[in-house]
């Protein structure tokens, strides 16, 4: 019978219990469009030096790695989250009332406001009965998303301009905001798609590198490329059915 294969599948991330060694909650990567797992094995050789040929006489194993490499195609907070090293803070949406931009502002200057995901933007000035500024007249916005508004005609004006509006929830994820990398459970749910057979993998503590081609302009579709560790478990290592780093499984044939 055909043993043959081609793999598609799911992979999925949750974060380990670093008391029982189980995963918990997980959450799906979205499309991978690329993933390769390597593993290699450091060697020590030792060649013979009795016979006059020095061949090779033992060879110790010193040590084990493996890496996997992923390329993940969608903008999720999880993708995010192992990209950037970082926690995601919830920004809940709200408004902002007399927030006072800088002063001596000139006609093209442009300004940021301090929220981004702006709506309902009314911009007054400094004077004691204030007047409302007229977009297209006195400003006009560059972005809502970034919050920047560019001055038009400021003369007749008194600063300093304050601005009230509201602004949107958002997800805030600083770079490096983790102290260490991030670590997951990582499991694969596959079919071979020449058999029909299913395949798992199951890998237990994979240490993800900050990505290190994160582009921001795309002509084409935008992916995540990112490497991951393998890193011992030694909770599983004591299942002789799972191993220290993970465990792959195959379907029986029918």
């Amino acid at each position: 019978m055909s043993e043959l294969y081609s793999l598609q599948g799911r992979f999925f991330s949750a974060v380990r219990n670093a008391t029982t060694g189980k995963p918990g909650k997980r959450t799906w990567l979205g499309n991978a469009s690329a993933a390769t797992l390597a593993i290699s094995a450091n060697k020590s050789d030792k060649n013979e030096s009795f016979g006059g040929s020095r061949g090779l006489y033992g060879s110790l194993i010193t040590g084990k790695s493996g890496t996997l490499n992923i390329t993940l195609d969608e903008f999720l907070l999880e993708n995010l989250t192992l990209a950037l090293h970082s926690t995601p803070v919830a920004i809940a949406s709200g408004t902002v009332s007399a927030e006072a931009l800088p002063t001596g502002l000139v006609a093209g200057d442009e300004v940021q406001l301090d929220k981004r995901f702006v709506s309902s933007l009314v911009l007054t000035d400094g004077n004691a009965s204030p007047v409302t500024l007229v977009e297209g007249t006195h400003y006009e916005i560059v972005s809502l998303a970034g919050g920047i508004v560019k001055v038009l005609s400021p003369a007749s004006l008194t600063q300093p301009f304050e601005a009230d509006y509201s602004y949107a929830a958002a997800d805030s994820l600083a770079i490096f905001a983790n102290s260490t990398p991030p670590e997951r459970w990582i499991f694969f749910d596959g079919i071979n798609t020449v058999t029909g057979d299913q395949v798992i993998l199951d890998l237990f503590r994979v240490q993800f590198d900050p990505v290190s081609d994160f582009a921001l302009i795309n002509d084409d579709w935008g992916g995540l490329q990112l490497t991951g560790t393998l890193l011992l478990d030694p909770i599983n290592l004591k299942n002789g059915n799972l191993g220290g780093y993970g465990r792959m499984m195959k379907s029986k044939a029918a």
